[in-house]
């Protein structure tokens, strides 16, 4: 929870754990009547989703030379068309 000057300032609060306050009080020499997650845990949790982020992007990069690969082998310049071929390849799901 941000302290009542950060809060009317529309800033965003980061708490320093030895010192329980948060960073933006502290540089203006402030008192602080917030509370909320340490500096340290703020940035972990930004650590946790960064690197979240680089494993989908690498997920997709792989997905994408895989893709690429096939339509060089194939001989096909859009994904649309490996697309098509694929579908044709795939035999049809019999209807019960």
């Amino acid at each position: 929870m941000p302290c009542s000057w950060c809060a009317s300032q529309g800033l965003v609060c980061k708490m320093i754990a030895r010192i329980k306050r948060y960073e933006a009080c502290v540089r203006r020499g402030r008192s602080c009547d917030g509370s909320g997650i340490p500096l340290s845990s703020y940035k972990l949790r930004e650590l946790s989703k960064k690197l979240t982020r680089l494993r989908r992007l690498r997920q997709q990069k792989e997905f994408l030379v895989k893709k690429g690969a096939d339509m060089v082998a194939r001989g096909l310049s859009t994904l649309d068309e490996l697309e098509e071929v694929e579908r044709q390849e795939t035999p049809a799901m019999p209807s019960s």
